[in-house]
C-alpha cells in the first residue's frame, strides 16, 4: 500500500523540521520513505543544508 502525505505552509513555518522528524520516525520503523518536492523555483538536490539534502540525511530512500 503506497500512502502519500502533502505538506504546506508559509516559508519558516516548520515544515522541513516536521518531514525530517516523520522521516526518521518511519525508518526508524523500517517503512521506506520517498520524498517529492514541489517549487516554483530552482531546486538543488544535494547541496548541504538544503531541505533536500536533510530529507536524504533524515533517512529518505530517495529525494525528487
Amino acid at each position: 500500500m503506497v500512502v502519500t502525505l502533502q505538506v504546506i505552509g508559509y516559508k519558516n513555518s516548520g515544515k522541513t523540521t516536521v518531514i525530517t522528524a516523520f522521516i526518521r520516525e518511519l525508518t526508524r520503523r523500517h517503512i521506506s520513505v520517498s520524498v517529492i518536492k514541489h517549487s516554483s523555483h530552482e531546486i538543488e538536490l544535494d547541496v548541504a543544508g538544503t531541505d533536500t539534502a536533510q530529507f536524504t540525511a533524515a533517512g529518505a530512500a530517495s529525494t525528487v
